[in-house]
């Protein structure tokens, strides 16, 4: 029995080492979130306003390299889906969404393939432009990633029409024991939870507390309403990897 006990840990083990090892297509090291609030009783532009500014508070802090906000943010199951399709084909695809700004990219480090990031201070063309992982731009049966980028891409759900203007590499939004996902990404700079990446000099246990704290303060200057609930996207992974 002993030996057998022995045999499932250096197994289990090694599993979540090379889970824990394994590419997962985007860095995750140093990525601190902060949960969407539930804010009650105010206006759409109100909300706007007070995400930005909760985005400016934390750039202003010295141990922070980025930040961006996103609908839905890697360690979390999507929650919206449609359709997609090119214009006059049949062969529609469905996809997961993701509303981000024009940081999210460069903050969690994924290699667009083809075309370029969402414009900064281009809200009118952002609105109009959308971003596909490979494995979306596959399954409309796109082998050329860069003779297709400005293409136009038809959401069924919506009735909208898109150019395309990116392409990115997939990468694992939850644990490295699932498969990739197909994502369509649509510029919403206005609402989601919020990422923030740290400087690694700074995430010693001493300093820890004190940093978390101080991003607490920001978000109280700002939110003084809401809870504010957080995780460190490593640890989330890490659990997600242990299930």
């Amino acid at each position: 029995i002993s030996t057998v006990l022995m045999i499932s840990v250096f197994v289990i083990s090694n599993q979540l080492e090379f889970m824990n090892n394994k590419d997962k297509g985007f860095d995750i090291k140093n990525v601190f979130v902060v949960q969407a609030p539930i804010v009650k009783d105010t206006t759409w532009n109100a909300k706007r306003k007070t995400l930005e500014l909760f985005k400016e508070k934390c750039r202003e802090l010295p141990f922070v390299i980025q930040v961006t906000s996103s609908t839905t943010v890697p360690g979390e199951e999507y929650r919206q889906e449609t359709y997609l399709s090119l214009p006059d084909q049949n062969n529609k695809s469905m996809v997961h969404q993701n509303g981000v700004d024009e940081y999210f990219f460069e903050l969690y480090a994924v290699k667009f393939m083809a075309g370029h990031n969402f414009v900064p201070d281009a809200s009118w063309k952002n609105r109009s432009s959308i971003i596909l992982n490979e494995s979306v731009v596959r399954a409309l049966g796109i082998g050329d990633f860069e003779k297709m980028i400005n293409a136009k891409i038809t959401d069924h759900e919506s009735n909208e029409v898109y150019d395309l203007i990116g392409i990115v590499s997939d990468y694992h939004q939850t644990s490295v024991k699932y498969n990739m996902r197909p994502i369509a990404f649509k510029y919403n700079a206005f609402r989601g939870h919020f990422s923030l990446r740290l400087k690694e000099e700074d995430l010693n246990e001493i300093q820890l507390e004190e940093k978390v704290s101080a991003i607490e303060q920001k978000w109280k200057q700002t939110y003084q309403d809401a809870s504010f609930d957080y995780f460190f996207l490593e640890e989330k992974f890490a659990a997600q990897d242990r299930e």
